[in-house]
């Protein structure tokens, strides 16, 4: 098996709830990044199938809402809102670095990662409802998550890592820089099928994606000193939601 397609089937296994037998190989492991996306198309597709089986059923609105908005939290296995939550509750404690970074590996729930999970809640419940309710051409599920983790891909392969030992300073270790091309490749691509599908209706969400992205990934490297796996994971939260909340509004 090509390592491209074991280093798939790990990031698979490890950013998505997906059953699938382990696979852990070393040689495969620059490839969990790169493959990144092609593991937000797989959650976008089934995001896109269950939301239209959803649709079909003769239930509330507001019930279909609550399942849309659901499924990729369920298929993610909330490994991405995690991250955010984490993010949220070290930045908003105004500590000193150290401390923020403390907090940030913390695994017990502070009192602003439940706000900032209430708050990502209550919008993106109001989102989704409000984008069945107009009938948004609700394609976009599919590439929405293609785009954000194209930017959370080169973002963590591009950025100084938080610390010098552990998952995320694997790829720099592996000099796995040069799979930013490859990321970079994939996101012209879902571009251009975004084109072919909606015209220029998609650029605005796709704007949204890119900007809000990359204004989190600034925030999070100045508040907690560099990337890690968390600050990805908030990347890909924050930037969701924007493309979604564009989306609604075109």
């Amino acid at each position: 098996m090509k390592r491209w397609v074991k280093g798939f089937l790990i990031s698979l296994s490890m950013f998505s709830t997906i059953p699938l037998p382990k696979m852990w190989e070393k040689s495969a492991l620059h490839w969990v990044i790169p493959t990144l996306p092609l593991v937000g198309l797989i959650v976008g597709g089934l995001w896109y199938g269950v939301t239209r089986v959803l649709m079909s059923f003769e239930i509330s609105l507001m019930l279909q809402a609550a399942g849309v908005f659901l499924t990729p939290l369920l298929l993610t296995g909330g490994i991405h809102l995690d991250g955010y939550m984490d993010v949220v509750d070290a930045t908003s404690s105004r500590a000193e670095l150290k401390k923020k970074q403390a907090i940030l590996m913390d695994p017990h729930i502070g009192a602003f990662a439940a706000m900032a999970l209430g708050v990502y809640l209550l919008v993106g419940f109001a989102v989704v409802y409000s984008l069945l309710e107009v009938g948004v051409d609700l394609l976009a599920f599919v590439l929405i998550p293609v785009w954000s983790r194209c930017l959370a891909g080169v973002v963590l392969l591009v950025t100084k890592p938080m610390k010098k030992t552990g998952f995320v300073a694997t790829f720099h270790e592996k000099g796995a820089s040069h799979h930013v091309g490859f990321l970079l490749f994939l996101l012209l691509l879902s571009i251009g099928g975004a084109y072919l599908i909606s015209g220029l209706d998609w650029v605005a969400p796709l704007f949204a994606v890119v900007v809000s992205g990359t204004v989190a990934t600034l925030y999070g490297i100045r508040q907690l000193g560099g990337i890690s796996g968390d600050v990805c994971g908030f990347v890909i939260i924050v930037s969701e939601l924007c493309g979604l909340l564009v989306l609604v509004t075109i």
